[in-house]
């Protein structure tokens, strides 16, 4: 398989050739086995570096994926499941939906300029 292959000859090789995102996102470098400590890194357009860090740094959700995990909390809580931090969970999805949906009504049209 090449993908273990690669895995397997970059313990070896002086030389690594990655995107970005390999290097930025830690859950990515953690399962790439990439260690940063005492290696040189160069960046080819380090000019790109700033979005792909801020990209691997956000996230993207919409009001019902926020009401889904507000029920799933809250379920967990009435079966007794670890309550005190589902219910803490629960808690901030509660006041993060009612701000996502206050924020949507108070929206501003920018549309026209004119």
């Amino acid at each position: 398989c090449p993908y273990y292959a690669t895995r397997e000859l970059k313990n070896s090789a002086q030389i690594i050739l990655c995107p970005y995102n390999y290097l930025v996102e830690p859950r990515i470098r953690k399962s790439m086995e990439i260690f940063l400590k005492n290696q040189i890194v160069i960046l080819d357009e380090a000019h790109n570096i700033e979005d792909s860090a801020r990209e691997a740094a956000s996230g993207k959700f919409k009001l019902d994926d926020v009401t889904a995990a507000l029920q799933d909390c809250e379920r967990m809580v009435e079966h007794d499941i670890l309550p005190g931090v589902h219910g803490g969970l629960a808690a901030f999805l509660s006041r993060l939906g009612t701000w996502m949906q206050k924020s949507a009504e108070d929206a501003k049209d920018y549309s026209d300029f004119n």
